[in-house]
């Protein structure tokens, strides 16, 4: 899945709602464990919360930080 076809994917999520959060996490959950990185789910007040780890854990580390949710317009 190319970049265009991942964001047209995301996109189709209702995310200002918890079981459209719920459902994006479980995408974005799957798509990296299909590619072989290490995730790990957890819930905050309700809400998935995914850390995923990629590389070796020797060397400089980078966190990116991102977010599901959107705010309705």
């Amino acid at each position: 899945m190319d970049e265009r076809a991942l964001t047209e994917r995301l996109i189709t999520y209702d995310t200002s709602s918890l079981e459209g959060m719920k459902a994006a996490g479980a995408f974005v959950y799957g798509w990296l464990e299909a590619r072989d990185v290490e995730v790990k789910g957890e819930n905050h007040n309700g809400r998935p919360v995914l850390a995923a780890t990629v590389g070796a854990a020797e060397g400089p580390t980078v966190v990116l930080h991102g977010h599901l949710d959107v705010v309705p317009a």
